[in-house]
């Protein structure tokens, strides 16, 4: 019998929140927090990867969202 996953509304609601936190806490190349200005993962980002993990999902990548800033 196959089986399925189902996600219940709040649990998509929450992932849809930690994915936002994801695009705006968005590492760079150079290891840091974009939003945060820190050298290293920010507490937002650190939670929001760990909501993904609780849920056993990926987050949504964006290609060339960690490029490096240019002047």
């Amino acid at each position: 019998m196959p089986t399925s996953t189902y996600l219940a509304k709040y649990a998509t609601e929450v992932l849809a929140t930690a994915q936002r936190l994801l695009d705006v806490h968005v590492l760079t190349l150079a290891g840091g927090c974009r939003a945060c200005a820190t050298r290293q993962p920010c507490d937002a980002y650190l939670a929001a990867s760990a909501i993904f993990a609780s849920y056993h999902r990926l987050p949504r990548r964006r290609p060339g969202a960690s490029v490096a800033d240019r002047p």
